[in-house]
């Protein structure tokens, strides 16, 4: 099957940085081919110089390589292959766009995102806070500030964003570890729970405050929110 080694990477459960290792491989090659076009060189200039001719017109030169660009164009090949795999599992394409959008290095814990995307999108908190997400995204890619890159609370000018940014401080501490372990659904079962503080900040507060510096610290406490949502995958995609 065209999908066979990557099914055989993801269910053995070995962590493998397939990144790393299509990088390591083809600079291997590129090593070897220029190598390979030293000893060439040097052959045919031997035959040459053995019949009296001009040495020059021997000299072979190997195509520069871009080696990191063709590791990506690998690793979106293998990807895109994945497609066909993940769909006759019965994953949704958004699930799988969610997580293909981080590119994860290691496709075992590509499949550890899956599971804990298709875990969330049961939860009923997650429809509303897949929508905020875009609706964050779009806002942060309109932003015309630098923006920090820790909110100041003594900036917060409305009881909303207070609520929200000491939800959002106490979901990052509980999630820290379980990020570092993977443990993904564990991740956004926590962060799920911050769903009302996100509708009330909606609700009540308005983003693009006139004051620059309460702009910008509305702004840095969003992405933060959404920052540790995207640790795990870009759930916006699961926001129709």
């Amino acid at each position: 099957m065209r999908w066979a080694l990557a099914r055989t990477l993801i269910e053995s459960g070995y962590d493998l940085d397939l990144k790393s290792l299509l990088t390591n491989t083809l600079e291997s090659l590129r090593v070897e081919r220029e190598t390979w076009a030293v000893e060439e060189t040097v052959r045919r200039m031997k035959e040459l110089q053995a019949k009296g001719m001009d040495v020059k017109s021997a000299e072979v030169k190997p195509l520069p390589v871009d080696v990191p660009a063709l590791a990506g164009e690998l690793y979106d090949f293998i990807l895109d292959r994945l497609r066909g795999y993940y769909a006759d599992r019965g994953v949704p394409a958004a699930h799988f766009n969610a997580v293909a959008e981080l590119k994860p290095a290691s496709l075992y814990d590509f499949d550890t995102r899956i599971d804990a995307i298709g875990t969330f999108a049961a939860l009923p908190e997650a429809e509303a806070l897949a929508a905020a997400n875009k609706r964050i995204g779009n806002i942060l890619k309109k932003a015309d500030i630098a923006i920090p890159a820790m909110e100041d609370p003594a900036l917060f000018a409305e009881p909303a964003e207070r609520a929200l940014g000491e939800a959002v401080e106490a979901a990052l501490d509980d999630t820290t570890a379980a990020l570092r372990q993977h443990d993904y659904v564990r991740v956004l079962n926590r962060l799920a729970l911050v769903r009302p503080q996100v509708d009330a900040f909606f609700d009540q507060v308005m983003v693009n405050a006139d004051d620059a510096a309460i702009r910008a610290n509305r702004l840095t406490l969003l992405k933060r929110l959404t920052d540790r949502f995207g640790a795990v995958a870009a759930i916006g995609h699961l926001s129709a």
